[in-house]
C-alpha cells in the first residue's frame, strides 16, 4: 500500500509541476533537429524483361538530421538528410531460384509544417516534402532451390525525385526544445540493376531488374531552436 501511495504522490507532483510551471513561448527561429526511426517498404513492383515478379524489401532503421526554420505561430520548414541502410530484395517465384541483394536508399528532402491545433505545448500537424533520392542496388545474388549460385547481376545507383507527406505531434519540452514524432509516407523513387546476369559458369545473358522504394514510416527527432 506504501508503494501505491509513493506511486500517486509522484504522478500528482509531476502533474502540478507541469500545470503549475511558467509559460512556454515556441521560439522563432533556426533550429536543428536529429531524426531516428523505422521505414517499412515491402513490395518494390519489382519488374524483369519478361515481366512482374514477387518480391519484398522489408524494413530498415532511418537516421539523419537537417536544420530548418520556425514560425510562429504554427508553421516551419526543414531540410533534412536521411539514410536507409537495412533493405533486402528478396525475391522469386516459389519453388524457383531466388534472388538476394542489399539496398541503401538517402533522401534530401525540403518540407513544410502546418500545425493544425498549436497549443502550448502539444501542436498535431500535418506535412509535405519535396527533393531527391539516392538509390543503391548491392549485387543480386541468384541461388537454386538446392542452394547452389546460378549466377549475379551487378547492382547499379539511380538518382530520383522524392516526395514526403507526413501527420504527427510536437511535444514542447523547454521553450527552445521540442520533441517531434510522425507517420510519413515516403516515395523515394525507383532502383535498377545492370542490364546482364553472369551465369556460375560464366556465361552472360541479358537481364535487369527494376523497382521502387514506396515506404511508411515512423520517425522520431529532438529539434532545438537557437
Amino acid at each position: 500500500m506504501r508503494a501505491i501511495e509513493t506511486v500517486c504522490f509522484v504522478l500528482f507532483f509531476i502533474i502540478g509541476v507541469v500545470a503549475f510551471s511558467e509559460e512556454l513561448i515556441p521560439q522563432r527561429g533556426f533550429y536543428a533537429r536529429v531524426d531516428v526511426g523505422y521505414s517499412n517498404a515491402r513490395d518494390p513492383e519489382l519488374a524483369i524483361p519478361s515481366g512482374p515478379i514477387p518480391a519484398d524489401i522489408g524494413s530498415s532503421v532511418v537516421y539523419g538530421g537537417g536544420f530548418g526554420y520556425a514560425y510562429v505561430p504554427g508553421l516551419r520548414g526543414d531540410f533534412t538528410l536521411d539514410y536507409r541502410s537495412g533493405f533486402q530484395q528478396v525475391s522469386g517465384f516459389s519453388a524457383m531460384p531466388k534472388g538476394n541483394a542489399d539496398i541503401k536508399s538517402l533522401t534530401a528532402l525540403a518540407s513544410v509544417y502546418f500545425d493544425v491545433l498549436p497549443y502550448e505545448r502539444i501542436s498535431p500537424y500535418v506535412g509535405a516534402g519535396l527533393g531527391m533520392s539516392r538509390n543503391d542496388l548491392d549485387t543480386i545474388t541468384i541461388k537454386n532451390v538446392d542452394g547452389s549460385l546460378l549466377g549475379t547481376i551487378a547492382g547499379s545507383t539511380k538518382n530520383n525525385f522524392a516526395w514526403q507527406f507526413c501527420v504527427g505531434g510536437a511535444f514542447r519540452l523547454q521553450s527552445n526544445l521540442l520533441i517531434d514524432a510522425g507517420y510519413h509516407y515516403l516515395s523515394a523513387g525507383d532502383y535498377e540493376s545492370r542490364d546482364s546476369l553472369t551465369l556460375s559458369d560464366g556465361t552472360i545473358v541479358s537481364a535487369k531488374t527494376r523497382g521502387s522504394v514506396r515506404a511508411h514510416e515512423f520517425l522520431a527527432s529532438l529539434q532545438f531552436t537557437f
